[in-house]
């Protein structure tokens, strides 16, 4: 954040701040709004990063060391049991004195946006200490979605009965695991979303190869988009954290199953409209398809 960064805070009683990833950006942008008399308002999408190495290194690394998909598959059965057993565990920081960070960011807010119950309740758990709270749940335009036309994305790509799945292409998003399960199923994925790590990107191209149809970010205004969701056979969004994913509401608003994962709050926002699998589980992920 640049020095004269307390410039935009000139206008206006109140500074809305979001995000708390990276914390120190974050809790710089609070200090420079309370140095010239703003009230803070914070909507923090705190993630449970409590996986981050074993997403972002230990299981890329596999990928690169192994081809074999039964070598894979038992590597991630591991994995996929590993973390059922950690469910209950206090949540992790992905480096030291991440919490205190995020506890300050709190501490420093004058009221917090939450967007589900699970957030609330992880913030809890790391003792931040909240002045004042409110949820806030995500949203989507559901006309806009669910009146799609799935012929324009057949027509574009030449392509029908494919799993979808749109976000950032990330180790956090788990499309690695996800191009493997849907090669190792035979069924065509669609990866629409750009790409946020280069040599996870470069793994997920060599694990899905043919199978796996890559496409840039589409504007959410775009019709290409809202036709994606309206054709897919079935949504897949396998991430190790999230926060409340807009690209699954509006897959549930074009009438797509879908299949999430069971780590964050998936649950509380989709209930019975949605199956859910452990994130590295991509048997249990297939059995959901």
């Amino acid at each position: 954040m640049p020095e004269n960064a307390h410039d935009n805070f000139a206008v206006g009683e109140i500074a809305h701040i979001f995000n708390v990833w990276p914390v120190e950006s974050c809790f710089t942008a609070i200090t420079r709004a309370k140095a010239v008399g703003k009230k803070v308002v914070l909507s923090p999408i705190y993630l449970n990063l409590a996986n981050s190495k074993l997403y972002s290194q230990t299981i890329p690394k596999i990928f690169s060391l192994q081809s074999d998909g039964r070598n894979l598959d038992v590597s991630l059965k591991m994995i996929a049991q590993e973390i059922e057993e950690e469910d209950n565990l206090p949540i992790r920081e992905p480096y030291p004195g991440y919490h205190a960070r995020v506890r300050a960011c709190i501490a420093a807010s004058d009221h917090v946006i939450c967007l589900s119950d699970y957030e609330k309740r992880c913030l809890d758990h790391i003792g931040a200490k909240m002045k004042s709270w409110s949820l806030v749940r995500n949203g989507v335009d559901g006309n806009k979605f669910g009146r799609a036309d799935p012929s324009l994305f057949a027509k574009t790509y030449g392509l029908e009965n494919y799993i979808l799945c749109v976000g950032r292409i990330e180790p956090r998003k788990n499309q690695l695991v996800l191009a493997h399960a849907a090669k190792r199923l035979k069924k065509k994925l669609v990866l629409i979303g750009h790409e946020g790590n280069p040599s996870y990107m470069d793994l997920v191209r060599q694990t899905g190869g043919a199978n796996t149809l890559f496409i840039s970010r589409i504007d959410p205004s775009d019709p290409l988009l809202s036709s994606a969701f309206a054709g897919a056979e079935v949504f897949c969004l396998p991430s190790w954290a999230e926060g409340a994913p807009l690209a699954a509401l509006e897959a549930a608003a074009a009438g797509t199953p879908l299949v999430l994962s069971d780590r964050s709050s998936e649950r509380e926002y989709f209930g019975d409209f949605a199956e859910y699998t452990n994130p590295a589980n991509w048997r249990e992920g297939h059995h959901r398809v």
